[in-house]
């Protein structure tokens, strides 16, 4: 029985040996590695085939698509408390020191200035496009 596993055992061991050793992938995918056969086979230069293809003089370049247009500035609420200091929420946010005044009917509205420099009154639940200047019903 020591005999039979012993030869088991050297048997084992020059299998072993025979095999090479597998290491696992270090940094290519297998498609990373089929690119990098075809470039030894071809010596080094790329196929022809894989370059990308320049498009042709005759045809226009698209024009890049235009930005969009800026969010307009919408007063989602205006708290204004008893010792007279307020919040603004503008587009959720809340913003405390912004200045409050009140509008006709006594609402309270907030001065909203535009990057234009432009100053708007806006009431709560309502916008101002920012770049008309233009005040409306918030839509969201």
């Amino acid at each position: 029985m020591r005999q039979l596993a012993g030869l088991l055992l050297l048997a084992a061991a020059g299998y072993a040996a025979a095999q090479p050793p597998y290491i696992g992938r270090l940094f290519t995918t297998p498609d990373e590695r089929a690119e990098l056969d075809r470039l030894r086979e071809a010596g080094g230069r790329k196929a022809a085939a894989a370059q990308p293809q320049a498009p042709a003089a005759s045809e226009p370049a698209a024009p890049p698509a235009p930005p969009p247009p800026p969010e307009p500035i919408a007063v989602t609420g205006i708290v204004t408390r008893s010792d007279g200091k307020s919040v603004v929420w503008i587009n959720g946010s809340p913003q405390s020191g912004q200045p409050v005044s009140t509008a006709a009917g006594g609402t309270p509205a907030a001065t909203v200035t535009l990057p234009s420099g432009q100053r708007a009154t806006v009431k709560a639940g309502q916008a101002v496009d920012v770049t008309t200047g233009a005040v409306g019903d918030a839509r969201r």
